[in-house]
């Protein structure tokens, strides 16, 4: 009688885990394949791994080169004559452009294309920042960097910048080894925060970390889960779910964090990291540490 009970249970769970799996196999392969396949030029690289996709090298030059981008800044030399890579991100086809003339075509038409639907987990935090938005309010954004950064203002900014610089540089040991990406990131914050506020970013603190630094961390974590197993299957909604503790951990550092200080002096913190050169820094992990 209980064998007769389980036999049909085990063969019923079987054929879901094979329908489950079939699920799988066509929404992270079959189907991103499909797709590059439909891209594929003469002009172009190919490269697929499922799921993870460009992911899984970049990880690889972060690990045994201590640099996350090292297979980006070593395209041409490993792929000569190739304008750009088709390679996936989930269920995705990604076309990485290679080419100043195509990255260039790119930004110059940004009504054209639309923002991925996994750059919403980073609006957690972000907001209608420059890098998110879209229509109308970057058109808007664009104007404000258009105005605020130009030639004069750069230029009446560099005595500032290299005192900034010169202080945090001057406090480096050379006799020990240092995250790199987060002083980059303190400098910077500290950049902004004299030249746009006439305060002294190092005297705010998050959790024992500078506000840049803490700010690079929770952008870290979001952009972490953004590429997360669960996001790529199921969507960014999954993080909604009550199984996801550390999302919701997460939106309370980040609630915690938005309440230090005013929504303007932290949107242009935010503002001022997407525009400059630490924010690449915010996808390496903080373990990582450089003579």
């Amino acid at each position: 009688m209980v064998i007769a009970f389980i036999l049909p249970t085990l063969k019923a769970l079987l054929g879901l885990f094979c329908l489950l799996a079939g699920m799988i196999l066509i929404k992270l392969v079959i189907f991103p394949l499909k797709r590059m396949l439909e891209l594929r030029s003469e002009k172009a690289s190919f490269y697929f791994f499922p799921m993870i996709g460009f992911r899984r090298y970049m990880r690889q030059g972060l690990n045994e080169k201590s640099d996350f981008l090292y297979k980006v800044k070593h395209y041409r030399e490993q792929y000569p004559g190739k304008s750009y890579e088709i390679t996936n991100l989930g269920s995705n086809a990604v076309i990485m452009l290679r080419d100043h003339r195509y990255t260039k075509e790119f930004l110059s038409k940004p009504g054209l294309y639309e923002k991925h639907v996994l750059f919403r987990i980073l609006k957690v935090i972000a907001k209608d920042s420059l890098p998110l938005a879209e229509g109308d309010i970057w058109k808007k954004h664009r104007k404000i960097v258009t105005s605020c950064f130009h030639y004069e203002f750069i230029a009446s900014s560099v005595e500032v910048i290299r005192q900034v610089a010169t202080e945090y540089l001057d406090k480096i040991s050379t006799e020990s080894e240092f995250p790199v990406c987060a002083k980059m990131q303190e400098i910077t914050g500290e950049i902004i925060g004299r030249i746009f506020f006439g305060r002294t970013m190092s005297n705010y603190k998050f959790k024992g970390n500078s506000l840049a630094v803490a700010l690079a961390k929770l952008t870290t974590q979001l952009g972490l889960l953004a590429v997360s197993p669960a996001v790529l299957l199921f969507g960014p909604d999954v993080l909604k779910v009550p199984f996801v503790p550390k999302y919701k951990k997460l939106l309370k550092d980040i609630k915690e964090f938005n309440h230090l200080s005013d929504d303007n002096f932290i949107f242009l913190l935010k503002f001022g990291k997407s525009i400059s050169c630490f924010s690449l820094c915010t996808l390496i992990p903080r373990s990582k540490s450089f003579s």
